[in-house]
C-alpha cells in the first residue's frame, strides 16, 4: 500500500482515498513535450482534477490561517517559506499522481516524503540539487496570489537554463539529484506541494519513507538544519540569479 512508507496525519484514509483514486482515474493529464527520457524533466498540465485543486486551495488556506505551517530555517534554500512535512492531503495526492510519474519515467517508484509549502511574495528558492530521498521529484502548483505565474528554473543536461511556467494544477517532474533548480524572488505568494520518490530498482530504494528524517523524531530540527547546510555548502551550483 502506498501509505506504508510514509507517516502522514491519520484522518484522510479510507473512503476519501478511494474517492480521490476514482477522480484521478477519470482525468487525462497531458504531457507537454515528452522531454523526460532525454532531459530528465517533464511538464504535466492539469495533473490533478479541478475539484481536488479547489479543495486543496481552501484546505491549505485554512491551515495557514491557523498557523499550522512551520517556518523554514532562514538559512535554508527555501528560507522565508513555511511548510508541512507529509501532510495528510498532500500524501493522498502523492499516491494519486504516482501512476502518472511511473508512466512518465518508466520506473517503478517508492514514495519517500512530501512537503506542502507556502512562499511569501519576494521569497526565492536558492539554486540547489536534492538529497537521495528526492531521486525523482515533482513540484505541483496549488495556488498563486495574485494569479500570476512564478516560474521555476532548471539547469538541464546541456547546461542550459530552462524556465518552466506552471499554472495551478500543473506539475513539473524532474530528477532532483541531477538537475539544479531554483526560483527567483517573485511578486506572488505561492502554495505548492513537493513530492518525492526513489526508483524501486535503483541504488536509493532504501530511502523509502525517508528514514533519515524519521529515524529520530527528537532530532528532526537538527537533521533539517544539517541537511540545509550540506545542500548549500556542497550541492549548490556556481551560477547565480539573473
Amino acid at each position: 500500500m502506498f501509505f506504508d512508507g510514509l507517516k502522514p496525519q491519520p484522518f484522510f484514509y479510507g473512503s476519501l482515498q478511494n474517492q480521490l483514486a476514482y477522480l484521478f482515474s477519470i482525468i487525462q493529464p497531458t504531457s507537454e513535450s515528452m522531454t523526460y527520457k532525454n532531459e530528465g524533466y517533464e511538464v504535466i498540465r492539469m495533473a490533478i482534477p479541478k475539484s481536488i485543486l479547489s479543495v486543496a486551495q481552501g484546505y491549505f488556506d485554512i491551515l495557514h490561517l491557523q498557523n499550522k505551517f512551520e517556518q523554514k530555517n532562514l538559512k535554508s534554500v527555501a528560507g522565508g517559506a513555511v511548510d508541512r512535512y507529509c501532510d495528510a492531503l498532500a500524501t493522498v495526492i502523492q499516491g494519486s499522481v504516482q501512476q502518472t510519474l511511473e508512466k512518465t519515467t518508466n520506473l517503478t517508484l517508492l514514495p519517500t516524503y512530501n512537503y506542502s509549502r507556502i512562499y511569501p511574495a519576494g521569497t526565492p528558492l536558492l539554486p540547489h540539487t536534492d538529497r537521495p530521498a528526492c531521486e525523482i521529484s515533482a513540484t505541483l502548483t496549488i495556488q498563486n496570489k495574485p494569479n500570476i505565474i512564478w516560474p521555476i528554473f532548471l539547469r538541464n543536461r546541456a547546461e542550459v537554463t530552462i524556465q518552466v511556467d506552471l499554472n495551478p494544477g500543473d506539475m513539473l517532474i524532474y530528477n532532483g539529484m541531477e538537475l539544479p533548480h531554483w526560483r527567483e524572488p517573485g511578486k506572488v505568494q505561492q502554495t505548492g506541494i513537493f513530492l518525492h520518490w526513489v526508483d524501486a530498482n535503483g541504488p536509493h530504494a532504501q530511502q523509502q519513507g525517508d528514514p533519515k528524517r524519521n529515524s529520530s523524531p527528537r532530532n528532526l530540527g537538527a537533521l533539517q538544519e544539517k541537511r540545509d547546510k550540506e545542500t548549500l555548502a556542497a550541492k549548490a551550483p556556481t551560477f547565480e540569479f539573473k
